[in-house]
């Protein structure tokens, strides 16, 4: 099967025109493992420049930054898919790892658990009282 036919009466006005099932295709598989050959094809690029990036030190302090933004995604799914949305996640994640950083330089323990006790449900609060 052809998948590029010509079309045109004359020899100079030759117009070439896609199959519109190849186009579909090509659009779901750039729609489904487009990400997946992004990132195949970054991992390619930085192990070629970087002789250090497919080390298992390297691969293992990716896993564990990527940690949290799981953590937050996973969380925020299970928002999403009830029909709610709480845009105040990025900011409590950021004030969470400042205090949790102060917490490990400090040793203050409490600080930490003070600030969990008021921005828990300070930042909860708006959210849960506009639903009925």
């Amino acid at each position: 099967m052809n998948d590029i036919e010509e079309t045109g009466e004359s020899k100079g006005s030759r117009r070439r025109t896609v199959n519109p099932r190849l186009t579909r295709l090509s659009q779901e598989f750039a729609g489904r493992l487009g990400v997946l050959l992004g990132l195949f094809l970054l991992s390619v690029t930085f192990s070629l420049l970087s002789p250090i990036f497919l080390t298992w030190g390297n691969l293992s302090a990716i896993l564990v930054q990527a940690g949290t933004n799981a953590l937050v995604a996973a969380g925020m799914s299970f928002v999403i898919l009830t029909g709610q949305i709480d845009l105040s996640v990025g900011s409590v994640l950021a004030l969470s790892s400042v205090v949790g950083t102060t917490v490990m330089l400090t040793g203050n323990v409490l600080l930490g658990i003070a600030v969990a006790l008021l921005v828990g449900p300070a930042s909860a609060w708006p959210t849960a009282s506009s639903y009925p």
